[in-house]
């Protein structure tokens, strides 16, 4: 009867041992998981970083890229245009030779000309505006001075014409100051003024 009682004994020791394996064997197989999702959540984070130090230098160039940039542009001549007299933009327009170049509408528009005048003009210091005038058929491009003794004064760069914009008028064949019979506007359904805007 002891040897019943051992043996039951024993044999409850025998599988109480084995349950408690198998419970820190599950245990440590949890343990082995969470570890192994913890790894791949720091392996994310580290990548998360990485990618933040990057972004970060990328910044930081940009940001000083940015700031050499604004110092060249503090120190070019844009910053010290000045508004022209009605003279000096007659004398500028004499010289200048942006008329002169053969018209392409494909390669060289009417904003191609705006545009070249324009820088042109603010090389030799002089503040020039390019004007977008919005025409019933189409939208065009000129130049503007605001002269220092005369206001504002609009130009056609593709003849050095002055320009007396009017809302409701055609633009060639009644704004356009024709100062020489070398050209001939004819009036045209689509170049009614509708209203124009100056970006300086």
């Amino acid at each position: 009867m002891v040897r019943k009682i051992l043996l039951a004994i024993l044999t409850l020791v025998v599988v109480s041992c084995a349950f408690l394996i198998l419970t820190a064997q599950s245990g440590v197989s949890k343990l082995k998981i969470e570890k192994e999702s913890l790894q791949l959540r720091i392996d994310e984070i580290r990548l998360l970083v990485n990618s933040m130090k990057e972004n970060l230098v990328s910044y930081e160039e940009y940001l000083s890229r940015l700031e050499e940039e604004v110092g060249l542009l503090r120190s070019s001549v844009r910053y010290e245009l000045r508004d022209p007299t009605f003279l000096e933009v007659a004398e500028f327009l004499a010289i200048d030779r942006t008329d002169s170049i053969p018209y392409d509408e494909k390669n060289f528009s009417c904003l191609d000309y705006a545009v070249t005048l324009n820088n042109r003009a603010e090389n030799l210091g002089l503040r020039c505006a390019v004007v977008t005038v919005y025409l019933s058929g189409t939208d065009h491009a000129i130049v503007a001075f605001r002269t220092a003794d005369k206001g504002l004064r609009y130009f056609e760069p593709q003849t050095d014409e002055g320009v007396n914009l009017s809302t409701g008028r055609h633009y060639w064949g009644e704004c356009v100051l024709n100062y020489s019979s070398l050209w001939y506007y004819p009036t045209d359904s689509d170049d009614v003024v509708e209203g124009w805007e100056l970006y300086w």
